[in-house]
C-alpha cells in the first residue's frame, strides 16, 4: 500500500512536471507573440503611414510646383517686362494670362503688380486694390529671386480657399513688379480629405498658423479647430513626428509631417482601436490554441508518466532488496531508454559491489596479519625520533651562538662603514678645497702674467721720459751756448754803437743821424742783453730741473727694473705652487679612490656577513623548527601506535559485518 501511495505520488508529480513543461512555453509564447504583433502591428502602420504622408507631402511640393512653372515662363517673358515702357502691350499681357490661367484648371486668376501701384489682373476684376500691399507682394519681395507661397486665405468674390503663388520680374538686376497666380485649393483639398488609412482613418492638412485647408469635414476647412486641440501644441514646433492625440472624445494614433514648401502640416490620423480590434481577434485565437495544447499535454503526460512509473516500480522494489544485504537481487527492465540503462546499470552496480566485498574480505584478513607488524615498527621509529630530537636541539644551541658573534661582526663592520664614509666625506671635501685652491693660482697667476705686461709698458715708458729728459737737458745747454753768443754780440754792438756815436759827435751836423742810429742800437744791444741775461736765467733753472729730472728717471728705471724682478719672481712662484696643487689634487682623487673602493668592498663585506647572520638566523630558526617537528613526529608515533591497534580491532569488526552480506 505505501509502494503504491508512492507510485501515485512520483506519477502526479511527473504528469504535473510535464504539463507544466510542455504549457509555460505555448503560454510565454502567447504572450510574447502578443507584445511582439502588438509592436510589429504598430510599427507597420507608423512606417505605412509615415509613407503614405511623405508620398502625400511629395505630392502637394509637385502640385506647387507645377503650378510656380508658368510663373518662371512669365518671368522670362519681355512683354511683362517692357509693359511700363510700352503700355500699349497690355492686350498681349492680357493674352498671356489667359494662357496661363487655362494651362491649369486650379489657377483662378493672374496678377501683375508695379512698384508704382500699377496692377494688371486675368480675368479683370473691379476691385481696385494697391499691390504692394498685399501679402504675396510683400513676400516675394522679401525672397527676391524666389517663389513665394502665401498662406491659404479665403477669395474676397469667391468665397474660397485660395493660395497665392509669386516672384518677382527682374531685369538688368532691377524689379520691374511681382507676377503671381491664385490657386483654388478645393480640387488639392477633395483629393486629400478622400485618402484613408485603414478603415476609418483620414488625413487632414493644416497652414503654420492652424488654419484647416483639407478635411474629411468639409464645414472644418479654413477654421482654427485643431488649434483647441492639445495635439496641436505637441506638434506645432516640430517637423514630423508621432504622438497620441484626442480628436472627437476618440483617442487617436497621429503621424505628422510638414511640407519645407509651404510650411503645412500634414495629419495622419487613425483611431487606436481599430489596431486594438486587430490584435484582439489574434488573442483570441491565441488563447484557443493554448486550451487545447493544454489538453494535450495532459495525456501525454498521462501516458508518459505510467511508463516512467511501473520501471521505477521495477528499480525501487531492486534496491530495497539490496539495501538488506541481497546483492544477489537483478532487474528485468527490457526497455531500451535511460530506465533500461538505469537497470543494467544497477545489475553492474550489485555485481560490483559482490566483488568488491570479497575483494575487502581478504584485505581484512590481511589487514588484520599486519596490524600486529605496524605496531611493532612504530615502535621502533619512536625510539630513533627521540634520538634525532636530542641530536637536532644540540645544533640548535650551536647555530644560535654563532648568529651572535655574526651580529656582533656586522655591528662592528657597520661602525667601520660609518669611519669610511666620513673619511670619503673629507677626502671629497679636500677635493674640492685642491680644485679652489688651483682655479684661484690659475687666476692669480693671470694677474702676474697682466701685471708683467703692464711693467713692460712702464719700463719702456720710462725709458722714453728719461730719453726726453736727456734730450731736454742737451737742449738747454745749447740753448746755454746760444745765448751766451747773444750775448757776446750784444756786447760787441753795444761797443760799436758807442764808437759811432762818438764819430757821430766829431763829425757834427753832418753824423747827427748816425748818432741816432747808434744810439737806438745801442739800446737795442741792452736789450738783447736783458734778454739774454732772462734766458740764462730760465736755461738755468730748466738745466738745474732736468738734471733732478735725470737723477728721478734714473731711480725709477732702478724700480722697475726690480719691480720686474719681483713680478717674475712672483710668477715663477704661482707656477711651482699651481704644479704643487695639481700632483695634491692627483694624490687627493687617487686617495678618494682608494676610499671609494674600499668603501665599495666593505659595503659588499657587510652584505656577505649579513647574508651570512641571516642563514645562521635560518638555520637556527629550521633547526628550532625541526626539533618541534621531532616531538610532534614522537607524538604522532605514539598516537599511531595506538591507531595501529585499533586499526586491528576494525579489521576484526569489518570481517564481521562483512559476513552479513548475501554473495
Amino acid at each position: 500500500m505505501k509502494a503504491k501511495n508512492t507510485f501515485s505520488s512520483i506519477k502526479n508529480k511527473l504528469m504535473l512536471i510535464m504539463i507544466v513543461i510542455g504549457i509555460a512555453p505555448i503560454i510565454s509564447l502567447g504572450i510574447f507573440s502578443n507584445i511582439k504583433t502588438d509592436s510589429i502591428v504598430r510599427n507597420r502602420f507608423e512606417v505605412s503611414t509615415s509613407q503614405t504622408i511623405q508620398e502625400v507631402n511629395r505630392g502637394i511640393e509637385n502640385f506647387f510646383e507645377g503650378m510656380s512653372t508658368p510663373l518662371i515662363f512669365m518671368d522670362n517673358n519681355s512683354y511683362i517686362k517692357e509693359i511700363k515702357s510700352h503700355p500699349e502691350n497690355v492686350s498681349i499681357l492680357n493674352s498671356v494670362f489667359k494662357d496661363v490661367k487655362a494651362s491649369n484648371e486650379c489657377i483662378e486668376s493672374v496678377i501683375f503688380g508695379l512698384p508704382d501701384k500699377t496692377v494688371y489682373v486675368y480675368p479683370e476684376s473691379s476691385n481696385t486694390l494697391d499691390p504692394t500691399t498685399r501679402p504675396w507682394y510683400i513676400g516675394a519681395m522679401a525672397k527676391r529671386g524666389n517663389v513665394f507661397y502665401s498662406d491659404p486665405y479665403v477669395g474676397l468674390l469667391t468665397k474660397k480657399n485660395l493660395v497665392t503663388i509669386s516672384m518677382t520680374v527682374e531685369s538688368n538686376n532691377q524689379v520691374i513688379g511681382v507676377i503671381g497666380v491664385t490657386i483654388n485649393l478645393d480640387k488639392l483639398s477633395n483629393k486629400l480629405s478622400n485618402i484613408k488609412i485603414g478603415q476609418k482613418g483620414y488625413i487632414y492638412v493644416t497652414d503654420s498658423k492652424g488654419i484647416l485647408v483639407a478635411h474629411p469635414d468639409k464645414k472644418l476647412i479654413g477654421t482654427d479647430t485643431i488649434k483647441k486641440l492639445s495635439i496641436w501644441e505637441m506638434t506645432k514646433n516640430r517637423e514630423s513626428g508621432f504622438q497620441k492625440g484626442n480628436a472627437k472624445n476618440a483617442n487617436n494614433i497621429i503621424i505628422y509631417d510638414t511640407n519645407k514648401l509651404t510650411n503645412w502640416k500634414l495629419f495622419a490620423s487613425m483611431p487606436n482601436s481599430e489596431i486594438n480590434d486587430d490584435l484582439n481577434y489574434l488573442k483570441k485565437y491565441s488563447i484557443v490554441f493554448i486550451f487545447i495544447m493544454l489538453g494535450l499535454s495532459g495525456i501525454v503526460a498521462l501516458i508518459v508518466s505510467k511508463r516512467i512509473t511501473k520501471n521505477i516500480f521495477k528499480l525501487q522494489n531492486a534496491f530495497n532488496k539490496a539495501a538488506y544485504g541481497d546483492l544477489s537481487i537483478r532487474t528485468d527492465i527490457n526497455s531500451k531508454d535511460e530506465f533500461g540503462k538505469l537497470g543494467n546499470d544497477f545489475n553492474k552496480m550489485v555485481e560490483g559491489i559482490g566483488t568488491l566485498i570479497c575483494n575487502v574480505k581478504k584485505s581484512a584478513d590481511i589487514l588484520n596479519g599486519n596490524s600486529d607488524a605496524i605496531a611493532s615498527m612504530t615502535r621502533e621509529s619512536g625510539d630513533a625520533v627521540k634520538e634525532v630530537s636530542e641530536t637536532i636541539s644540540q645544533i640548535a644551541d650551536g647555530s644560535s651562538d654563532q648568529s651572535m658573534s655574526v651580529e656582533k661582526g656586522v655591528g662592528e663592520l657597520e661602525q667601520l662603514s660609518i669611519k669610511m664614509d666620513d673619511i670619503c666625506n673629507s677626502t671629497n671635501e679636500m677635493s674640492n678645497e685642491s680644485k679652489n685652491t688651483s682655479r684661484l693660482s690659475k687666476k692669480g697667476l693671470e694677474v702676474v702674467e697682466a701685471l708683467t705686461k703692464k711693467s713692460f709698458n712702464t719700463d719702456k715708458s720710462t725709458m722714453y721720459v728719461n730719453d726726453i729728459v736727456l734730450d731736454v737737458h742737451k737742449s738747454s745747454d745749447e740753448i746755454s751756448v746760444i745765448t751766451d753768443t747773444i750775448n757776446q754780440i750784444s756786447s760787441q754792438t753795444n761797443l760799436l754803437a758807442l764808437n759811432a756815436a762818438i764819430e757821430a759827435a766829431r763829425a757834427g751836423e753832418a753824423g747827427k743821424g748816425f748818432s741816432v742810429v747808434a744810439d737806438e742800437i745801442r739800446k737795442l744791444a741792452e736789450k738783447s742783453t736783458s734778454a739774454t741775461e732772462q734766458i740764462q736765467a730760465l736755461v738755468g733753472s730748466i738745466r738745474g730741473k732736468a738734471q733732478t729730472a735725470v737723477k728721478a728717471m734714473e731711480e725709477t728705471k732702478n724700480s722697475v727694473t726690480e719691480q720686474n724682478n719681483v713680478v717674475s719672481e712672483t710668477k715663477s712662484i704661482f707656477a711651482e705652487i699651481i704644479t704643487s696643487i695639481n700632483k695634491l689634487t692627483s694624490q687627493i682623487q687617487l686617495v678618494k679612490k682608494k676610499a671609494e673602493e674600499t668603501i665599495n668592498n666593505k659595503d659588499e663585506i657587510v652584505a656577505k656577513i649579513q647574508n651570512i647572520s641571516a642563514v645562521s638566523e635560518e638555520i637556527a630558526a629550521s633547526t628550532e623548527e625541526v626539533s618541534a617537528s621531532t616531538e610532534e613526529i614522537t607524538a604522532t608515533m605514539d598516537e599511531f601506535l595506538i591507531n595501529a591497534n585499533s586499526l586491528k580491532q576494525l579489521s576484526i569488526e569489518l570481517e564481521a559485518q562483512i559476513n552479513k552480506f548475501k554473495l
